[in-house]
């Protein structure tokens, strides 16, 4: 991917889709930018990927759920360091941040069980839960980070995701919605 993108210095608008083993935080570095854009270096000293950016989007699918915390962290400084040099547009969205939800339909349903003498009610494994809780601890760190690092303009879109990855919603497909967020510049996108 870093290859792919260094002969992009002319690209004015990005959007790619790909596994996180290809759109890695080396990639994120790559595409950071360090004190400015009149440097033309990147992060780490190398040189900045795709430097004239007017907007991007970036989709990371497949990310292994332990790697949420790197995920955030290489997607908000990439987010601060473009919209500090003038991006106009910037959307990041990582499978790393999937949250689980009750399915509309499940809401009612639960109601109306409720109603009823003996409910059906779905048995998750020990390791289910763990993916569930997992997810949720992703999706809390990522309001929680972006909430501290105080980026003007900077937002959270949850919907529902049209990649399912939770083994949990492929198994009960009309109790549970899968969830995704989206880092967003300007926040109105």
């Amino acid at each position: 991917m870093l290859q792919i993108l260094e002969g992009l210095s002319r690209v004015e608008h990005l959007s790619v889709c790909a596994m996180a083993t290809a759109l890695s935080c080396a990639v994120f570095a790559g595409l950071s930018l360090s004190q400015g854009i009149d440097g033309k270096t990147g992060a780490r000293g190398t040189a900045v990927l795709c430097p004239n950016l007017r907007s991007m989007e970036l989709r990371v699918v497949c990310v292994e759920p332990k790697d949420y915390k790197d995920q955030t962290h290489c997607a908000l400084t990439l987010l601060a360091q473009r919209i500090t040099c003038g991006i106009q547009a910037i959307r990041i969205t990582t499978d790393a941040w999937n949250s689980v939800s009750p399915s509309e339909l499940s809401l009612e349903d639960i109601w109306w069980e409720s109603l009823e003498e003996s409910p059906e009610e779905i048995q998750l494994t020990e390791e289910q839960q763990e993916e569930l809780d997992l997810m949720e601890d992703s999706k809390e760190y990522l309001f929680r980070l972006v909430n501290a690092a105080k980026i003007s303009g900077v937002g959270v879109l949850e919907n529902n995701s049209q990649h399912v990855q939770c083994s949990i919603v492929r198994n009960y497909v009309d109790r549970f919605n899968e969830k995704e967020c989206t880092l967003v510049y300007p926040a109105a996108l």
